[in-house]
């Protein structure tokens, strides 16, 4: 998601995604400012970020305050590289994260049943924790 666009992201699964340089993540939103139709940024929800590279979430400093993101599930490939929130200078840790964005989400395996047709077992912690979406 770049540039003024927007939209609604619910209950999509990113698994590896990112690239090998370091302005990458799973889910990866560099906006430069609201939609100028209608004034409005992104909405994650009810998402999993699965062993992205080289981290889950990529946010700058303008796209951290006009993306919505919460009630996700998040199974990175290192802890201490979970997201950046400054353009990818600095990474931090899931619980650094945590604090200020995304109240309801969480860091845990969401135990795929394969990778290749993105499906959750019973056992994944997200699945009763997720919040209803009304479009």
């Amino acid at each position: 998601m770049v540039g003024t666009t927007h939209g609604w992201i619910y209950n999509v699964t990113s698994v590896g995604a990112g690239g090998t340089t370091g302005d990458r993540g799973g889910y990866y939103i560099k906006t430069t400012g609201v939609n100028t139709v209608t004034s409005a940024g992104w909405t994650v929800k009810n998402c999993i970020g699965y062993h992205s590279y080289p981290r889950e979430v990529y946010l700058d400093a303008t796209s951290k305050t006009l993306v919505t993101m919460d009630y996700n599930c998040y199974h990175p490939t290192t802890a201490a590289n979970f997201a950046t929130i400054d353009g990818g200078t600095n990474d931090i840790t899931f619980a650094t994260y945590q604090a200020s964005y995304e109240s309801h989400s969480m860091s845990a395996d969401p135990y795929l049943t394969s990778i290749l047709q993105v499906q959750i077992s019973i056992l994944c912690p997200g699945r009763l924790a997720s919040t209803p979406v009304w479009m």
